[in-house]
């Protein structure tokens, strides 16, 4: 009995090694959501803005929201504007982000939606990051683009598809990352974004080296099972 609980000791010990090589997961480091609305018809003016941030140190799960909405009346017309931006954090390496809004404008009217999403975290080993999206707009000047930025100099920017699409950004170990999504409506219409990214990490080709004392145990383990097992053949012959 003694030396079979040796020998899973041991072999716990190199498990938790081998495991521990393979299991990354980014360090979150910041996120935010910023959204803001203006309009003017040239005589009057308004403005609102929302921002809201993750605590640090950023405990996850987490979800935020920012939003507003705007109407003027200058009683011979009315311009209007509104819309949320939403990031959800599902994990250190999983997320979405979320943006729409509308905007009713008359031929001389002047007005903006901005909505902005971000996740800054700290790469744990080499991977790549998926991206998939829905995008819809309409009367849209301005068309919304994804970002990945590193303090490696990294910059890397995509504008949306009107038909959705997908695709992958390579992230290195070490790295500060930014990832970043905005919208910026200057005009009467709509637009609507959804997006989900995950980081997967590469396995890596070896792991660390065990401890000396880990490989003495694991030694003597092996050892034991062996002498038991002698022992057990010479009883019975």
């Amino acid at each position: 009995m003694r030396s079979l609980k040796i020998v899973a000791t041991a072999t716990a010990a190199m498990l938790s090694i081998f495991s521990a090589n393979t299991a990354f997961a980014a360090t979150p480091v910041s996120g935010w959501v910023d959204f803001s609305v203006s309009l003017s018809d040239g005589q009057i003016g308004d403005f609102t803005s929302s921002f809201i941030a993750l605590p640090e140190p950023i405990v996850l799960p987490d979800t935020l929201n920012g939003f507003g909405s705007i109407q003027l009346d200058d009683g011979q017309s009315v311009i209007s504007a509104d819309g949320f931006g939403k990031a959800e954090w599902i994990s250190s390496t999983a997320g979405s982000f979320t943006i729409a809004a509308n905007m009713d404008l008359p031929t001389f009217g002047i007005g903006e939606v901005n909505a902005l999403t971000r996740y800054r975290f700290l790469a744990t080993g080499n991977g790549i990051l998926d991206v998939a999206y829905s995008f819809s707009e309409t009367g849209l000047t301005m068309i919304p683009g994804f970002t990945l930025s590193g303090n490696d100099g990294t910059f890397l920017t995509t504008d949306f598809s009107q038909d959705g699409g997908a695709f992958s950004l390579t992230i290195v170990d070490g790295v500060d990352y930014d990832i970043f999504t905005s919208i910026s409506l200057r005009d009467s219409g709509n637009v609507d974004l959804a997006l989900d990214w995950a980081i997967t990490y590469d396995t890596p080709v070896g792991g660390a080296v065990p401890e000396p004392a880990t490989w003495a145990m694991l030694i003597l383990g092996f050892g034991l099972v062996g002498a038991s097992a002698r022992r057990r053949r010479a009883a019975i012959a």
